[in-house]
């Protein structure tokens, strides 16, 4: 009643179609040969020379969209698990369901061309190194429980930046638990509670705007209740 699968995987993608952030559109232009013909130099807008000196050729704009990379590049390690225990000890036909999945991730880089060196997003917002999520189940007839966990391990708001770039350049682990239950009436009736972040977890500080509200979505709702009833005809 266990199984478990730990998979390596080693992905190149030419012409990947990526959203490249801000950052990446000035990487792809101050790396490039011969600016002048590169088009990722045409998305960045500056005030002009004639401006204040203050304020002089400083940039205002950068325009990103999604563009065709040169490479797309990620390697990592995947593991899945699931185990069934019988548990009489708990109710006659009770049972406990483990599972879960794991990520490692080792690289995720992308270039935007071929002489470019490459740009880091594992370990930064959204691209964790590490990060997994498991859940308890316990089916008795017709009450199911369960709990769930959810890791987002550490990041860095930029791996390619040196290390006091930034004040918080690091974000903590984020670890969310929800809970809830399932009863059946008969074969028609059905009554269902959750509650996700039962111990309203805030995102760590300073979450950014640019993927945070993603990233640590629960956390950015906190501790809430979700109760309802079905009826089956």
């Amino acid at each position: 009643r266990f199984s478990l699968s730990v998979d390596y995987i080693n992905v190149k993608l030419k012409n990947a179609i990526s959203a490249f952030s801000a950052t990446q559109v000035l990487n792809a232009c101050y790396d490039a040969p011969d600016p002048a013909s590169n088009p990722f130099c045409a998305l960045i807008t500056r005030n002009p020379p004639t401006a204040a000196p203050e304020d002089a050729n400083q940039l205002t704009f950068i325009q990103t969209s999604f563009f065709n990379a040169d490479q797309l590049r990620y390697r990592g390690i995947v593991a899945a698990w699931d185990w069934k225990i019988l548990t009489p000890f708990l109710g006659q036909s009770s049972t406990l369901n483990w599972s879960g999945s794991y990520q490692h991730l080792l690289e995720l880089t992308t270039k935007a061309f071929g002489g470019q060196v490459p740009t880091h997003t594992h370990g930064t917002l959204g691209y964790p190194k590490d990060s997994f999520t498991t859940t308890l189940n316990y089916l008795n007839g017709p009450v199911s429980l369960f709990s769930n966990l959810n890791y987002t391990g550490h990041v860095t708001q930029g791996v390619d930046e040196v290390a006091n770039f930034r004040e918080h350049q690091r974000l903590k682990p984020f670890i969310v638990v929800n809970a809830g239950f399932r009863i059946d009436v008969g074969k028609q009736f059905r009554f269902f509670g959750d509650i996700d972040n039962i111990f309203d977890v805030k995102p760590p500080f300073p979450v950014p705007a640019n993927g945070g509200a993603i990233t640590y979505f629960p956390g950015v709702m906190g501790r809430y209740f979700r109760f309802g009833a079905g009826v089956h005809f």
